[in-house]
C-alpha cells in the first residue's frame, strides 16, 4: 500500500542524534524510500542499516494498525448508513406500541414524555420509559 505520510517518533530523533549528518540524511533517504516506494536500504553503514531495521519494523506495525483501523472504519460507516436507512428511534418506535404502553404503564406507572418525540414513517413515538 503506498502511503501519503509516516511518523517519526520521539526515540528515531534521539537515534539520529548520535548519528552523523551524512548517516542520518541516508537514513531519512532511506526510510522516505522504504514508506512511499516500498525499497529497502541496500547501503552499506552498518549503523544506518541498523536503525533502519528497527525502524522499519515501527513502520510496518503503523502500516498493519492503519490498514486494520480502516477496515473497521469502512465496517462501522456501513453499519451506520444502514441504520440512518431505517432511522434511529425503529426500537424505540416498536417498544412504545400501544399494547406494549399500556403493559409498561401497569408495571411502572405513568411515564414522562421524552424531550424529542421522533417519527418513524406514520408512527410518532412519544413515551419515554424513564420513571418520574
Amino acid at each position: 500500500m503506498k502511503i501519503k505520510s509516516f511518523k517519526i517518533k520521539e526515540i528515531d530523533g534521539e537515534v539520529v542524534k548520535i548519528m552523523t549528518d551524512r548517516q542520518a540524511g541516508e537514513l531519512f533517504k532511506a526510510i522516505c524510500s522504504y514508506n512511499f516506494n516500498n525499497e529497502v536500504y541496500k547501503g552499506r553503514d552498518p549503523l544506518v542499516k541498523s536503525f533502519f531495521a528497527l525502524m522499519k519494523d515501527s513502520f510496518d506495525k503503523d502500516n498493519f494498525f492503519r490498514e486494520t483501523g480502516k477496515l473497521g472504519g469502512e465496517k462501522r460507516a456501513n453499519m451506520r448508513r444502514e441504520n440512518e436507512q431505517f432511522g434511529p428511534c425503529v426500537a424505540r418506535a416498536v417498544i412504545g406500541g400501544d399494547v406494549v404502553n399500556e403493559v409498561m404503564q401497569t408495571l411502572f406507572g405513568d411515564l414522562e414524555k421524552p424531550q424529542k418525540p421522533c417519527k418513524v414513517g406514520d408512527v410518532k413515538n412519544t413515551t419515554n420509559f424513564a420513571k418520574k
